[in-house]
């Protein structure tokens, strides 16, 4: 069933609301767990792209699981704008903040596992990546942003163009030291 998804809220909310509007229930994200994303290896039979299980949470009324097929998200058909200034932006979840605004979403990068501090992987909805600055003397730079592989909603990948109104030190230096003068107090 074909239903306008907010997509202003977490994936797996997402996903329930599409899930709901298949079935014809209304289960909340209290009562359902996802699992990992599956790849749907019978693609041949099926025109689902993705699978994942579903579990009732103990004590909320819903049992059992269910393996539910769907397509994900196409990221690139979400954009209305793909143009996003990063002057002011220092780290790459300052750029996904930045896009969510615009496009009134709710996108999370995934967490890279690290050693030092015994973080482990959480998928999110897109692969972390270096915020795309533009070389210097120029003012835009095409890049990709890439769904994680693992996200609940979001799939592939769409060109994206970073801007900045940054000045660059080197254009405006034009004039070498004149050597550092100091004076003595008396």
């Amino acid at each position: 069933m074909s239903v306008t998804l907010n997509l202003n809220q977490a994936a797996a909310a997402i996903l329930l609301q599409q899930f709901n509007a298949d079935n014809g229930t209304d289960f909340t994200t209290e009562q359902v767990t996802f699992g990992p994303v599956m790849e749907n290896n019978d693609v041949d039979a099926d025109v689902y792209e993705a699978a994942i299980t579903m579990t009732g949470v103990p004590g909320s009324g819903v049992y059992g699981t269910y393996v539910y097929k769907y397509n994900r998200i196409d990221i690139s058909t979400i954009f209305t704008t793909t143009s996003f200034d990063v002057t002011a932006i220092t780290n790459y979840q300052g750029l996904i903040t930045a896009i969510n605004a615009a496009l009134a979403t709710l996108m999370q990068v995934s967490t890279l596992p690290n050693s030092d501090s015994n973080q482990l992987y959480v998928a999110g909805d897109i692969s972390p990546a270096a915020v795309p600055y533009p070389p210097a003397g120029k003012t835009s730079v095409n890049f990709m942003l890439t769904a994680d592989p693992n996200s609940l909603i979001y799939r592939n990948s769409v060109m994206l163009t970073a801007t900045t109104t940054a000045v660059s030190i080197a254009a405006k230096a034009t004039t070498p030291s004149t050597g550092l003068n100091f004076t003595a107090p008396t």
